[in-house]
């Protein structure tokens, strides 16, 4: 949605003849970016807790 409203904004922008808007573009790019480190945190954690449950399973060795 970021990404749609950048573009969006740089046709008007340009049909007009003014200058982009930083914020935006730099607000666009931090979406982005969280974006991509949201499904890697998420396995990371879940990985984490799903050995410690698995060892936790475990029949006590004699």
């Amino acid at each position: 949605m970021g990404a749609d409203l950048t573009h969006d904004d740089s046709i008007i922008v340009d049909e007009i003849g003014l200058g982009g808007d930083g914020v935006r573009t730099i607000m666009c790019l931090a979406v982005i970016a969280l974006s991509l480190l949201n499904p890697i945190i998420y396995y990371g954690i879940n990985n984490r807790k799903e050995k410690k449950i698995s060892t936790r399973c475990q029949a006590p060795s004699k």
